[in-house]
């Protein structure tokens, strides 16, 4: 008999179909200051909730959706980016000249990201609140825009809303928040 020094540990296998996906969490954070500019939290967040099951074949969607609020909360809360600016090739190429911009200057402000997932029946449910600390906008009068009128800007209120189940903005637009159920 070996002593219990000797003794080499078995490895154990667990299969639980799935079943051990966090079900009942919630996180938060805020990015500030130099940390806008320098780290971009999607491709962290998806990872994260690719850990839920229920969530992966949805991976493509909560992409695009943290993606679209992120640099929403981004480039117009914090960074002041009229979206007006892309209506035209040219404007677009301003636009990002002065995002670049800006990000290279001292960033004042945050984007706050909150996800909270619950389990709900047999799958569960997810919301993302996007908060930023600038001025916000008018949602309202941003939904009765026409594709034709916003050109190449404002597209992205009318994607988070087509691909999440449920989307608002709140505070004045400053908040946005989405739902994904499984």
């Amino acid at each position: 008999m070996l002593a219990p020094e000797h003794v080499v540990p078995q490895a154990v296998v667990y299969s639980d179909s799935g079943r051990s996906s966090p079900l009942d969490w919630s996180l938060q954070f805020e990015l500030r200051g130099e940390s806008l500019g320098r780290f971009n939290p999607v491709p962290y967040l998806v990872q994260l909730l690719q850990e839920i099951h229920g969530l992966r074949p949805s991976s493509g969607k909560l992409h695009s959706v943290l993606s679209e609020l992120y640099s929403n909360a981004l480039e117009h809360g914090v960074l002041g980016l009229d979206s007006a600016l892309k209506r035209d090739a040219k404007g677009f190429a301003e636009y990002y000249r002065l995002r670049a911009e800006r990000l290279g200057r001292r960033v004042h402000g945050s984007v706050g990201i909150a996800l909270r997932v619950e389990p709900q029946g047999a799958g569960g449910r997810l919301i993302i609140e996007v908060r930023d600390s600038g001025a916000g906008f008018d949602v309202e009068r941003l939904s009765v825009t026409t594709p034709v009128e916003q050109g190449f800007s404002g597209r992205g209120v009318s994607l988070v809303r087509r691909l999440a189940g449920n989307a608002q903005w709140l505070e004045g637009g400053r908040l946005a928040r989405v739902e994904f159920q499984w």
